[in-house]
């Protein structure tokens, strides 16, 4: 069942009904007590025309007394009622409106209202701001088009004798009084719509478990929800209007012991151990809610315990921000200052700070007007006493010099004064394959319009790879780490050649047009792992990493005449790939990423920082949504990462939807970009039902192989697209997609030819006409040109899982999935 939170919460505008083109007229159906009225659905009340601002309750009649009323008032009508009772707001005649005029505010177009008398308002579905305010804004900026003529010109109705009937409206004090003229209201009440007004009474809702969505085998006894076995629910679909942060009370009772089930917030479920209780106890959460939807609630899930009460929903409104103008990204004439329009709930100031200067408080009316420096980007935060809420901005004022940099700002990624958004891949072999495979590597991702590209740069194992290791062990040290005075020839020579391996995959992304997100160890040991610097909370540990991360960020690379921490190409630096912690490990992994974080900035302040991680929300480790809030509140991590291998976690379809979707929660809360960092589907499973699938195990019949492969790459392709639409849907929080992952063909690693090893694929660095293997399961391949359609052979054996071949028309479903959303990630950000 859906509910709806009256909209009397909603203060600091004001507006003031036009008679001129009124949507609701004196023809309207009579009001009825006994009807629900939807939002622009038009009634005739006591003598007066009212159209509903939002959804209108049943029973609930137009009261002119209450400014914030779900009911606005149009016109007075002749009949129909007893119009002397109407207390009508400010009218003016209808031939002084303005058809088709836009007003520039401040840099921004804006439709002018129709019936807005003075401030902002919302009319067909967008915002508006009245004539009058718009007038008096100075030169180059106000009405634009149109009929230039004043609507305060009309002569058909005294606008002072309109104001004298509206004398009963409680205005705030910051408002004129009663006898001002509408010039006067319309020039000061936008001020007054975003000043310090109390929100009004009435900013707290209460639902008991009768209003509740309650799903059998539960059961409503009396006012309380009974859970039962799974399936269960109790669930509150609770329509929010304003964008705030709320204090969310679930009461519920557990008579018969402690139970855990699923607790659901926001739309968020989590496992929650509800402890025996035989009277109601109130579970508590502070949150950021976004106008529109939301649901709460507990539910029994498939391995939960049930059998517990649930009483009561309470959502209290704490505070509200909204920014009006500009807007996001905005372009401003040279030599101007900004000019903030804002909207507020709750008593907290405003606080902003400017390029991520001091905070500053500011407890006057809106506009605030930030003085700028000069032409160029101006990056602005915004929040609100005593609240975490937060908005970013970022507006050009004149010409500037594009950063080439990129940055978060909010939940979004940005690239100068644009929204920067991606579609890439994964590929670890760039670190330490032939420089002809990382080209070929880069050549496919360019096919696909592929924007970022993920991989490693590190290796601190006892053993090289292909040849190479750029942080081998040795000793009780590290090669990179040691001073170079201690490092012998065979290991100056081993960095050497690591280093022209970084360099060129550097060099080819930044040919290519595209930016790397660069990982600096690893939880797994496969290239070394992250504990064989020392634990988490050894700072000799730590100390021995960082150093490794210093030589590494000051290393100038021959190719672009840039040390990497000055490389632009170089997006983003994760601290680790998929570092993982437990419960019992938490403050010392908590430890580590502020250290490693602050070390990161402290060389390479313009690059971006996150933590890596897996971000699996509890499905497969201890990271729970709790957890995750307080890592990434780091101020030094930038940006938060997911993976997600539904497989391995054994998860539903259902679950990587929803953890993608907790992923862009996380996001707004916390108030940072979130990406998916990797996410796949191996050829040699097959979905079943559920949870569950079917593994091949054997790759010896290739017909066998064939038929299996050609199920599993279907539904590889079909996840693909749900996955992506989901990301997509949350664009506004999870801005890049980072499949694991896109692989090319084999150049030799010096091995003997593939008859005598199945990993050696001949000469070094020379082609082997054939593909590099399927070894995880988990590559795709997507050809050039139609002749590669045809290929299928291997460059070298390994672990191919698919047999002794590559099936390139099967790939090809996850190919065009894969550059189809590459189109539409680029197409936000023209």
């Amino acid at each position: 069942m859906k509910h709806l939170i009256s909209p009397r919460i909603l203060t600091g505008l004001f507006v003031i009904g036009l008679g001129g083109q009124a949507v609701a007229d004196c023809n309207a159906p009579a009001w009825s007590s006994t009807t629900q009225y939807k939002g622009g659905e038009a009634v005739v009340y006591q003598g007066g025309a009212f159209k509903a601002r939002w959804w209108a309750n049943v029973g609930v009649a137009p009261d002119t007394s209450n400014p914030w009323d779900v009911w606005q008032f149009i016109q007075p009508c002749s009949s129909g009622g007893n119009s002397s009772s109407v207390q009508a707001s400010a009218s003016v005649s209808s031939s002084g409106i303005i058809v088709g005029a836009q007003c520039n505010w401040y840099g921004n177009s804006y439709p002018v209202c129709q019936q807005a008398a003075s401030g902002w308002g919302w009319e067909n579905q967008q915002s508006c701001i009245a004539y009058a305010d718009c007038a008096s804004l100075p030169a180059p900026y106000g009405v634009m088009g149109g009929n230039s003529s004043s609507v305060l010109s009309g002569s058909s109705v005294s606008s002072s004798s309109r104001l004298s009937s509206s004398s009963s409206i409680p205005l705030s004090s910051s408002l004129p009084s009663s006898s001002s003229s509408v010039s006067s209201i319309a020039s000061s009440s936008l001020s007054s719509s975003s000043s310090s007004m109390a929100v009004p009474e009435g900013n707290s809702w209460t639902y008991t478990a009768a209003s509740a969505s309650i799903t059998a085998p539960a059961q409503l006894v009396g006012n309380v929800g009974e859970l039962q076995g799974a399936g269960s629910a109790v669930i509150w679909n609770v329509d929010v209007p304003v964008t705030g942060e709320y204090r969310i009370n679930l009461t519920w009772s557990s008579p018969y012991s402690s139970k855990v089930n699923t607790l659901v917030m926001d739309g968020t479920a989590l496992s929650y151990a509800f402890a025996e209780a035989t009277v109601p106890v109130t579970y508590v959460q502070t949150k950021t809610l976004s106008a529109g939807n939301h649901s709460f609630g507990v539910r029994v899930g498939s391995s939960d315990w049930g059998y517990m009460n649930v009483h009561s929903l309470k959502l209290e409104l704490l505070g509200g921000l909204t920014i009006r103008s500009p807007a996001n990204f905005a372009q401003l004439p040279s030599g101007s200052n900004i000019q903030v329009v804002y909207e507020k709930q709750g008593s907290g100031r405003l606080t902003y700070s400017v390029n991520d200067g001091a905070t500053q408080l500011y407890g006057g009316e809106s506009p605030l007007t930030i003085p700028t420096q000069g032409d160029g980007v101006y990056r602005l935060k915004f929040g609100l006493e005593g609240t975490v809420l937060s908005s970013n901005l970022r507006v050009t004022v004149g010409s500037a010099n594009v950063p080439e940099f990129v940055e978060a700002s909010g939940t979004q990624f940005v690239l100068g004064n644009k929204p920067f958004y991606f579609n890439g891949s994964n590929q670890y072999y760039l670190m330490y394959k032939p420089e002809p495979m990382a080209n070929d590597f880069f050549a496919r991702a360019k096919a696909l319009d592929m924007k970022v590209v993920r991989t490693w740069m590190f290796c601190n194992s006892s053993s090289t790879h292909d040849g190479v290791c750029i942080n081998k062990k040795s000793g009780s040290s590290f090669i990179l780490v040691k001073p170079e005075s201690e490092r012998t020839a065979d290991e100056k020579a081993l960095i050497t050649r690591s280093f022209e391996l970084f360099d060129n995959y550097v060099a080819q992304a930044e040919a290519n047009d595209m930016r790397l997100v660069l990982s600096l160890s690893d939880y797994w040991d496969y290239f070394g792992k992250i504990e064989d610097y020392g634990p988490y909370g050894s700072a000799s540990g730590r100390a021995l990493f960082k150093t490794f991360i210093t030589n590494l960020l000051n290393h100038v690379n021959p190719l672009t005449g840039k040390a990497y921490k000055d490389d632009p190409t170089i997006m983003m630096w994760e601290l680790a790939n998929e570092p993982r912690y437990t419960t019992g490990n938490f403050a010392d992994f908590k430890v580590w990423v502020a250290d490693i974080a602050a070390h990161i900035k402290s060389i390479a302040p313009h690059q971006l920082v996150s933590i890596g991680s897996e971000s699996s929300f509890g499905i497969a480790l201890d990271d729970t949504y709790a957890s995750l809030v307080e890592l990434n509140r780091d101020p030094n991590i930038d940006a938060i990462s997911a993976h997600l291998y539904p497989t391995s976690w054994r998860m539903t379809d259902e679950q990587v939807l929803s953890n993608i979707q907790k992923l862009a929660d996380l996001a707004r809360e916390v108030g940072k970009p979130a990406y998916i960092g990797e996410l796949g589907w191996p050829a040699h499973a097959q979905r079943t039902t559920g949870s569950n699938f079917i593994e091949l195990s054997s790759f010896t019949d290739q017909a066998a192989v064939d038929s299996f492969v050609s199920i599993s790459l279907t539904q590889r392709a079909n996840y693909m697209e749900s996955w992506y639409a989901k990301a997509y849907a949350n664009k506004d929080a999870i801005g890049g997609f980072l499949i694991w992952q896109l692989s090319g063909k084999e150049w030799g690693n010096g091995g003997t030819p593939l008859r005598g090893c199945q990993w050696c694929a001949g000469p070094y660095g020379e082609p082997t006409g054939g593909w590099s293997g399927n070894h995880d399961g988990y590559q795709f391949y997507c050809a050039l040109n139609e002749a590669e359609m045809s290929l299928t052979q291997l460059g070298a054996l390994g672990s191919n899982k698919e047999g002794d071949k590559i099936h390139m028309d099967l790939h090809k479903l996850s190919c065009d999935v894969m550059k189809a959303y590459s189109g539409k990630y680029r197409s936000l950000m023209q």
